[in-house]
């Protein structure tokens, strides 16, 4: 998959606990496109984390995260995306 148009939207920090551990992550979150437009009619994404777990990435409107419950992490990313939508 290729992307185009990469800007940089933010860097984020998050502390956390996780299982009982705690936890710190910095993200680097950047727009961009998929030079495929066919992509986006995809339900959903096979991936695999660098510790070798698989996870299913889906999308997801805005919205959904306002309404429905659904968590977004970090949480300044939220408001970040909506502030841009």
């Amino acid at each position: 998959m290729e992307l185009e148009g990469p800007a940089l939207l933010g860097v984020f920090e998050c502390a956390f606990v996780h299982n009982g551990i705690g936890e710190h992550e910095i993200g680097y979150v950047y727009t961009a496109r998929f030079t495929d437009a066919s992509l986006y009619e995809r339900t959903h994404f096979d991936g695999v984390e660098s510790n070798g777990v698989a996870y299913v990435a889906e999308w997801v409107r805005i919205e959904l995260f306002a309404s429905r419950g659904n968590v977004l992490f970090p949480n300044e990313l939220f408001a970040r995306l909506k502030a841009d939508a």
